[in-house]
């Protein structure tokens, strides 16, 4: 006979970035370095499974309160230019490499089974790399002094994960 089991849980995230750098010119072309680091603290509370019953099976689960802190260190660089064209429309276009260390790679939370509540024992989650590749590309066309099309590729690439994004968008300012 089948156990299916269900969850409620809430998890959270708050962080930010700080970045220094600064811009050098050369010819047309804008190159800044920077440094930045992120700091993000992620937690969940904790919460047990129940059968689909309502009552609790020798198999479910408790899983306990977890944090965490992700503090990745960049290192890289930006270069960007822009191409003027007829009726001032502008093309912005842009690359970001950086090397990417992260100081805390573990990712873990205790759990016990509701059966055997002393019998604990601890799921390690996927770990984040400790070093990556950080590549971004995209650009910016003002297609008016009002109106501009943006689209950006985002990616972290390492032996151990890959993980890519975009964006696009359309701004017109009133």
């Amino acid at each position: 006979m089948p156990a299916y089991a269900r969850q409620d849980f809430t998890s959270n995230v708050a962080g930010g970035r700080i970045e220094f750098g600064w811009s050098h010119s050369i010819d047309s072309l804008s190159v800044n370095p920077y440094a930045a680091i992120d700091l993000d603290e992620l937690w969940q509370g904790a919460f047990s499974e129940q059968s689909v019953a309502g009552s609790t099976s020798g198999l479910a689960l408790h899983y306990g309160y977890a944090s965490e802190l992700s503090a990745p260190l960049t290192l890289g660089a930006r270069l960007s230019t822009t191409i003027l064209f007829n009726g001032n429309r502008r093309l912005t276009p842009f690359i970001d490499l950086g090397f990417v260390h992260e100081f805390n790679t573990t990712r873990s939370i205790n759990a016990s089974f509701l059966a055997a509540p002393d019998t604990s024992f601890q799921v390690d989650g996927v770990q984040a790399s400790r070093n990556a590749a950080a590549i971004g590309i995209g650009g910016t066309f003002e297609l008016s002094s009002r109106l501009s099309l943006s689209a950006s590729f985002n990616g972290l690439f390492s032996g151990v994960e890959t993980s890519c994004g975009g964006t696009g968008g359309l701004q017109y300012a009133f």
